[in-house]
């Protein structure tokens, strides 16, 4: 039997700086400042460690900055065994200016910049769902191309927008299944992957509004979940991805799926804590909607 997903993207140490609004020019005041172990995947292996379904998080990291957050992994059960370890690098690091809500991003990527790992293409042909998040394009695409009888999904987050070239974005798309964006990624991509619509599932999220789920054309849109307070949305999508995989491990359609994803997304922005993540709470939150 197959291991479920193997699961690529960045384990950043993430400096969240909360403002009332960006700066136009000048300075503007810091609310709140955090320093929190973050990323695309490690925000991804939290939460769905608390879901309960099998994942292994792929990625590469400075032995320098990251000893305690692989440590951390390894306290919670979470596997560590695809994760590298440059012994004397640096990063990845992430800087986040958040207005609460909107975020900006700046990215010290460290050895992502410089990680091909051919023994890792050997290992991902035993997965069922094979998912390249944030992370050197060109690697992901052997990636993706080695994963000939997995479900293969592209997500490149906010680095499509300064790490894809608009060859590569349709390089991507073109060999995988599944593509995952929100709006404004989607709408910044959209006519490069016109040509191909109707033969991917796309899904498109858009916060507290839902989701669409396109497919040959027809779009269906999933209610999302409007919370009484907001704590903050770093990390959001990056949640609903959580949700959605388990809805999808437990056998649940992909309408479903996304719905669960939404919940989860929904209960993160309200509280951004990972203890307040469990499976039953998601499912319950998803009937309610049905």
């Amino acid at each position: 039997m197959k291991n479920f997903l193997a699961y690529f993207g960045h384990l950043n140490i993430d400096t969240v700086l909360k403002v009332r609004k960006f700066a136009e020019r000048g300075t503007e005041r810091i609310l709140k400042k955090k320093v929190e172990y973050g990323g695309t995947a490690g925000n991804f292996a939290m939460a769905s460690n608390r879901l309960g379904f099998p994942f292994r998080i792929y990625s590469a990291v400075g032995a320098l900055t990251h000893a305690d957050y692989v440590r951390k992994f390894t306290q919670l059960g979470i596997d560590t065994n695809g994760i590298s370890i440059f012994e004397n690098g640096y990063g990845p690091e992430c800087y986040i200016i958040d207005s609460g809500g909107e975020q900006i991003a700046y990215m010290n990527q460290g050895p992502m910049d410089d990680w091909s790992d051919s023994s890792v293409i050997n290992e991902i042909t035993d997965f069922q769902y094979v998912h390249v998040s944030t992370g050197p394009p060109e690697f992901y695409f052997r990636i993706l191309k080695a994963s000939k009888n997995s479900t293969k999904i592209f997500d490149p987050g906010q680095e499509v927008f300064y790490n894809y070239s608009s060859d590569m974005v349709v390089k991507m798309s073109s060999i995988a299944d599944m593509l995952i964006f929100n709006e404004n990624e989607y709408s910044h991509i959209s006519d490069l992957i016109s040509s191909m619509k109707d033969d991917k599932t796309i899904i498109v999220t858009r916060g507290e509004k839902g989701a669409d789920i396109i497919r040959k054309g027809n779009i269906t849109t999933v209610p999302g979940f409007k919370m009484d307070s907001i704590s903050g949305t770093v990390g959001a999508g990056d949640v609903f991805r959580s949700g959605f995989y388990m809805g999808l491990f437990r056998k649940k359609t992909l309408k479903e799926s996304v719905l669960i994803g939404n919940a989860a997304a929904a209960l993160w922005v309200s509280s951004n804590d990972f203890e307040k993540l469990n499976a039953d709470s998601l499912l319950s939150m998803a009937l309610l909607k049905e």
